[in-house]
């Protein structure tokens, strides 16, 4: 998932966002978005002061324990983004010991920290780790591979290479505080009738240009 942007108008857009306003709509409930840095939101979720948030948040058995995880909405998985200066030298099994950039509280830091022998610069979010990637000030970006695919794509990474294979494999979904069960329910019902509808995967496709059926 794309990691929400503004447009031209200066509103909030994204996959992310586009499906949240369509569970909305199916719904009949308004939504409002407010932004948060990546790493304070599972605690602003449980704490109530949040109902929900939605942001390429994979569920982990410790998120669980702090707030609720709709049905997954997408299969993904961690991927490098590599300068294309090292691309023909670098490689999964010899990263350790290269800069690595991530955004702060994410799985993709958990496994930054995995190399034991890297750097792992943290950032208060996505489009900072990119900035950071396109400075030089590391040579690998780990984050999600439909995230990086997208980043690649619009020219937020410059320079940059997909490592083929994912690090990981993990489903993200929606967190829900634990005391609105319906909402959770409610969430779940929308999403299943925007798959049946056609609805997700014409957002989906928009965004990356994906069959996710197929």
């Amino acid at each position: 998932m794309q990691k929400s942007s503004y447009d031209k108008n200066r509103q909030l857009t994204g996959f992310d966002i586009e499906l949240m306003r369509a569970i909305g709509s199916y719904l009949g409930r308004e939504v409002r978005f407010e932004e948060l840095p990546f790493a304070q939101i599972i605690d602003s979720v449980a704490s109530g002061k949040y109902e929900l948030a939605i942001s390429c948040i994979t569920i982990t058995d410790e998120r669980l324990e702090k707030v609720n995880f709709s049905d997954f909405y997408v299969k993904s998985g961690l991927s490098l983004a590599v300068n294309s200066l090292y691309a023909g030298r670098l490689n999964e099994p010899n990263i350790d010991g290269k800069p690595i950039c991530v955004e702060a509280g994410t799985v993709s830091e958990t496994m930054g920290r995995r190399y034991r022998h890297s750097t792992v610069l943290t950032f208060a979010s996505s489009d900072a780790a990119c900035r950071a990637f396109n400075d030089l000030e590391c040579q690998v970006l780990i984050n999600e591979r439909l995230v990086n695919k997208y980043n690649i794509k619009i020219g937020k990474l410059e320079d940059a290479v997909l490592y083929p294979t994912d690090l990981t494999a993990q489903q993200l979904g929606i967190a829900v505080n634990k005391q609105h069960p319906q909402l959770l329910e409610a969430i779940n019902e929308a999403l299943t009738e925007l798959k049946k509808d056609g609805t997700y995967y014409s957002i989906f496709n928009k965004w990356f240009e994906i069959d996710v059926r197929r």
